[in-house]
């Protein structure tokens, strides 16, 4: 197995992503727990989100709906368990719980951060149409 894992280190490159930029992750998949209810699974593409942290969720299917929420419980995956973590960032792929709500498509994106959208300024949130539209 050492050969395979030295040919991932050498040809498989690093993340590629901006911790200080606005945080940009998509709901790419959803899983479900009887205890915590919905789950979404994501990729973290720049910055990164924190337990507690008040988040403003964004679709590109409804452009013009916003939702404030708070991410409830941030796991990162062992194998095929999920790890309960404080803080995510960059690169990592991660189950978000605590949001009822939460859909395939969805952004979390942090309140005060802009990326040139038509967020309303109350929210001023990244809206992903750049990377994930």
């Amino acid at each position: 197995m050492k050969p395979l894992f030295q040919t991932i280190l050498d040809y498989i490159p690093a993340p590629e992503g901006d911790p200080e930029a606005p945080t940009q992750m998509l709901i790419s998949t959803i899983d479900y727990n009887e205890y915590v209810g919905r789950i979404g699974v994501g990729k973290i593409d720049n910055g990164y989100l924190k337990v507690n942290q008040d988040c403003v969720i964004v679709n590109h299917h409804e452009p013009d709906k916003f939702r404030k929420v708070k991410i409830g419980k941030l796991y990162e995956f062992d194998g095929l368990n999920k790890v309960e973590v404080n803080e995510a960032k960059i690169g990592s792929i991660v189950a978000i719980s605590g949001i009822a709500d939460i859909h395939i498509g969805d952004n979390p994106v942090l309140p005060g951060e802009t990326g040139g959208n038509s967020v309303p300024e109350d929210f001023r949130a990244d809206h992903f149409h750049e990377l994930h539209g």
